[in-house]
């Protein structure tokens, strides 16, 4: 119980510093400002989105984009524009968010679970087929 509470409290933190994190980043849907942060991943890739993000800049990124999210057990990012050096940081993260559990940052696999592909550790994967 007690590493429950530990566990519930990681992320709440992680969410929170992922928010904060986002909100000096400009979101976009459909061109225009979409005023929410369009952040559909579990807490154990933030540390990843973030990391990619300063290679994004590095490599001329706008810091505009429209979603990031879970799509086949991989990290999906769908940016406001692209080059090559942008699309190659995406595919990058997209492979290395396959070998990180989604759910609490440690080393995972891409596993199908109850019919969905999604990145997870023994212990997350184990809990989520019951």
């Amino acid at each position: 119980m007690k590493n429950d509470k530990k566990a519930h409290l990681y992320k709440e933190a992680q969410a929170q510093k992922m928010d904060d994190y986002l909100s000096s980043y400009k979101i976009l849907h459909d061109g225009h400002d979409a005023g929410e942060h369009n952040l559909w991943c579990g807490p154990g890739w933030y540390p990843l989105i973030i990391e990619m993000f300063e290679e994004l800049i590095e490599a001329g990124w706008n810091k505009q984009f429209s979603q990031i999210k879970e799509k086949w057990g991989m990290l999906t990012v769908y940016l406001d524009s692209y080059n090559d050096d942008l699309d190659s940081i995406l595919q990058k993260y997209e492979l290395l968010s396959t070998k990180v559990c989604e759910i609490c940052g440690n080393k995972g696999k891409r596993r199908q679970i109850k019919g969905w592909c999604i990145s997870l550790c023994g212990r997350c994967a184990k809990e989520r087929s019951l």
